[in-house]
């Protein structure tokens, strides 16, 4: 829960504009080369908003940031709408990547 909600500009997933914590978090993305995982509306599927109270209204302050290495591996993102083990107010984001095993072959060993 970063509570900022970005604004259209950001991402296809994302409505009206960027609160002031969005634009501070935007700011430590790019300084640190990170990825909005839950940005495009093509590649991550489930409802517009990750909170939700009756009578308050719905907001988008969840999201999922990736390094470029961990972009490169990601398979798929979610907003989990239907979850029985979610006792929050706030969605789960969901998101699956393939890790691949790191193989480490000492220096100096021709056997491999």
């Amino acid at each position: 829960d970063f509570n900022c909600h970005f604004g259209s500009k950001e991402g296809n997933r994302f409505w009206s504009k960027s609160t002031q914590n969005a634009k501070k978090l935007l700011k430590v993305a790019e300084a640190n080369n990170l990825y909005i995982a839950d940005s495009d509306k093509a590649n991550c599927k489930g409802p517009d908003y990750t909170f939700f109270v009756e009578g308050v209204g719905r907001s988008y302050v969840d999201h999922c940031l990736l390094s470029s290495q961990a972009k490169a591996q990601m398979l798929s993102r979610e907003i989990l709408q239907d979850c029985s083990i979610n006792t929050s107010d706030h969605l789960p984001i969901t998101v699956t990547m393939e890790i691949l095993p790191i193989v480490h072959i000492p220096s100096g060993d021709t056997t491999k």
